[in-house]
């Protein structure tokens, strides 16, 4: 049964930028399962008690801290779910922002589930483009910067480096965003992006937590990019 609680403010509707997606043509379909196929993810131990989700034809496997909840994003409703599942709260606060992000092109999303309370809490997603093979790292950066430059919200600068993981070179993308809610009120969410190319296939891992959060997640949101695998 659902606890009763009092209605908490909905903050809105904001998309999470989807760096490079201006590159990506129908010629340039991957082998890669079709956009909005279900996608199931198998859990197995990674170094340091972690977890690794990993799905066939994907293309990609995220290791994340044991105590993070996977919320499957099959459906809208299964997403909800799942969501209410970790913290009612939560899904209250954070349907409105959810479900404009969801896409064909995202294909995993997870919360911290020990410490989901509202829409502060840390959460991380993956997109997935298929992109021209001969489109670069470096185009998907320019254009990256280019959408994020035009996004709505964004609250000083915008960090953008090239960075050396373990799976090879990654495009990172650092700024805060603030996001409005239904009473007036504002949270600026601190925001991590890593953007990785290969093959005529762009992923974004993007992680976010409230700005007053982001110190504690800072060392965790590097470590998921270095053992991001592709």
């Amino acid at each position: 049964p659902r606890p009763t609680r009092t209605p908490r403010p909905k903050p809105a509707a904001t998309r999470t930028p989807e760096p490079g997606a201006e590159a990506a043509t129908p010629e340039s379909a991957s082998e890669l399962p079709v956009d909005g196929a279900p996608i199931v993810f198998t859990e197995s131990d990674a170094e340091g008690g972690w977890r690794r989700y990993s799905a066939d034809g994907v293309g990609f496997s995220v290791a994340l801290p044991a105590e993070w909840t996977r919320i499957d994003i099959n459906s809208a409703e299964l997403m909800e779910a799942g969501l209410r599942a970790v913290s009612p709260a939560l899904a209250d606060a954070m349907s409105d922002r959810v479900r404009a992000q969801m896409s064909d092109a995202m294909k995993f999303y997870a919360v911290d589930g020990a410490a989901a309370s509202d829409e502060s809490t840390a959460t991380i997603n993956v997109l997935r483009h298929s992109v021209p093979k001969l489109v670069s790292l470096e185009i998907v950066m320019e254009q990256a910067m280019g959408g994020l430059n035009r996004l709505t919200g964004i609250d000083g600068k915008i960090d953008e480096t090239v960075v050396e993981l373990s799976s090879g070179k990654a495009g990172r993308f650092a700024y805060v965003v603030k996001s409005n809610l239904a009473d007036g009120g504002t949270v600026n969410m601190n925001v991590r992006q890593f953007v990785f190319v290969k093959d005529g296939v762009l992923y974004v891992l993007t992680m976010a937590v409230s700005d007053a959060k982001s110190k504690q997640y800072s060392d965790i949101f590097d470590e998921v990019a270095e053992r991001f695998e592709y």
